[in-house]
């Protein structure tokens, strides 16, 4: 989780993109593209996005950024992330895609 304090919510928040309520029941939004998906914020398809849960002090407001992939992530908010985060997103995802494509 990012923690965003009042000096520096601005700039970052307009560098994270479109930010989501994580209690929504909306359709996710990619926040570097703006593209809507087809499938609502808490979905299981919704866990195949790489997400960054933002809380912005001192309002303690939560938001959830969803992006396609660590890389989208690093490039489009020019935050660099460690190896271990993204070898884990991608090994995580190879083992849960075959549960979400299967129900379907």
């Amino acid at each position: 989780m990012i923690v965003i304090t009042k000096n520096d919510k601005k700039d970052k928040k307009d560098r994270l993109g479109i930010g989501m309520d994580p209690t929504s029941q909306s359709f996710v939004i990619n926040a570097a593209t703006g593209i809507t998906k087809p499938f609502r914020v808490g979905s299981e398809e919704s866990t195949m996005m790489f997400i960054k849960s933002i809380c912005f002090i001192p309002t303690k407001e939560m938001k959830r950024y969803f992006y396609d992939s660590p890389q989208q992530f690093m490039d489009f908010t020019g935050i660099k992330l460690d190896q271990n985060v993204i070898n884990d997103w991608t090994n995580s995802r190879i083992n849960l895609k075959p549960k979400i494509w299967k129900k379907k």
